[in-house]
């Protein structure tokens, strides 16, 4: 009997060794690959990165296809989070800052296949691997404003366009929320920053770019120092950089100037005959304060207030406009005085031409 239950365990351990030696077994241990990063699909970090590759070279050979994509190998948590700390987390995280371009090395698991996505394990970027350039060039960023001479008051309208003027999709990454800054110096002294008292998320971000793409940040400068200020007539310079980790894009400046508000005496009549002299002009305009009350054979307010129901009415006794803001007289009691009014001239939507008042005076 001892013997027949020797011979039976042979032939069972022969029937084994064909199977596991099967290439139907072999496809399934883990396969050693080199390839090329052709795509690189970020979400939260770390754990939700995909990465295309191309040009696969595979051990053993032709076991998966020359372009597939995968994704990495975490130890994960209970929930399923990412795990830092094990080596072979920490390891894979390279995963997240590949760029197109680099070459790399890594093992396919297994059993790791989901859904035509491969998980990748000891991944490496090869150290001769061609890197993108970390950012455009100078000619790619520019420093836009939308005038050179500024009366004082006017808001500064700045724009910090980057473009990808490359065939290659540029990354840039940032260490925080904050991803660009502008600011005013006068005599190579700050008088305004815009990041100043702002508070931004502290998580890895990022901007990419495809060739031929751009992306353009904003911001409008209220002529006011840090303190809150207006700053005094002269001569400025604006600047902006984008604020990526490591090694930053230049500072890009452009001068401006800050200069006296030109006025000129205008009258109501000419106004409202032509409005397209006159619309975002600051004029001073003298005339009878009506308050509320739309005065008897004068034209020009039928359409009434323009802007709130305290809007209030000025007149040269031929015709009468509406003015919005600054007045401290009283609708009632100062029916009748003349005033004198520093405004700029604006118009609703509908073509009513009005007064934004800056300066009120009674006389």
């Amino acid at each position: 009997m001892l013997r027949r239950g020797v011979i039976i365990a042979c032939i069972a351990v022969a029937a084994v060794v064909p199977a596991i030696l099967s290439p139907a077994s072999a496809q399934r241990r883990d396969v050693a690959i080199s390839a090329t990063v052709s795509r690189v699909d970020r979400g939260k970090y770390p754990g939700d990165v995909k990465v295309k590759l191309a040009d696969v070279s595979c051990s053993p050979k032709g076991s998966v296809g020359r372009t597939i994509v995968v994704t990495p190998y975490y130890v994960r948590d209970s929930k399923g989070r990412p795990y830092l700390g094990p080596a072979p987390t920490n390891a894979n995280l390279v995963a997240y800052y590949l760029l197109p371009g680099d070459r790399i090395t890594g093992r396919l698991m297994a059993k790791g296949q989901l859904r035509g996505v491969y998980t990748i394990t000891d991944l490496k970027r090869a150290p001769c691997a061609e890197r993108p350039a970390p950012g455009p060039a100078p000619k790619g960023m520019e420093l836009r404003t939308n005038l050179t001479e500024y009366p004082i008051g006017k808001p500064v309208r700045m724009e910090l366009v980057v473009m990808n003027n490359t065939d290659r999709v540029m990354l840039f990454t940032f260490s925080s929320g904050q991803q660009f800054d502008f600011w005013v110096t006068r005599d190579g002294t700050e008088v305004w920053r815009w990041s100043r008292g702002k508070f931004f998320t502290q998580a890895l971000t990022h901007l990419n770019l495809a060739p031929g793409q751009s992306k353009t940040f904003s911001t409008t400068w209220n002529q006011q120092d840090n303190d809150g200020r207006q700053v005094p007539i002269g001569s400025y310079v604006v600047s902006a950089q984008l604020t990526t980790s490591g090694e930053r894009p230049p500072v890009l400046s452009k001068a401006i100037k800050i200069v006296p508000r030109r006025v000129s005496a205008a009258k109501i009549s000419d106004i409202l005959a032509k409005p397209e002299q006159y619309l975002g002009k600051t004029v001073s305009v003298s005339g009878v304060y009506y308050g509320w009350r739309v005065p008897r054979g004068v034209t020009g307010c039928e359409s009434g207030p323009p802007v709130t129901r305290s809007d209030w009415i000025i007149s040269d006794l031929k015709r009468c406009m509406y003015v919005t803001g600054l007045s401290d007289l009283d609708p009632v009691n100062d029916h009748g005085r003349n005033v004198s009014v520093l405004a700029e001239v604006k118009q609703t939507d509908k073509g009513q031409v009005y007064l934004r008042a800056e300066e009120v005076r009674a006389e």
